[in-house]
């Protein structure tokens, strides 16, 4: 039923994704440092033995790092709407 042909492109996937996203986001600080780090630590994780780790641990820091974009959006916009007057038009 399942078949291992994807594995390897899977896993060679998510190291040149993760290790990106760790250069990037340590170059140009949009995230917070440890992020980078972290990511560069599961890109070189990922083409271990052990890489069926490393495309899960992918998984999970997508799922952080869109949970902190998210936060950080509504923190940004939430005083600028709450401070800005509401016009009433009839």
């Amino acid at each position: 039923m399942f078949s291992s042909d994807l594995f390897v492109p899977l896993v060679a996937g998510a190291c040149v994704f993760m290790i990106a996203n760790g250069l990037l986001t340590l170059r140009h600080g949009v995230l917070p440092a440890w992020l980078g780090w972290i990511a560069l630590l599961i890109g070189v994780v990922s083409v271990t033995p052990i890489g069926f780790i490393g495309f899960l641990a992918t998984m999970g820091w997508v799922l952080v790092v869109s949970v902190l974009l998210v936060v950080r959006e509504v923190r940004s916009t939430a005083p600028a709407t709450a401070s800005r007057p509401t016009a009433i038009t009839a």
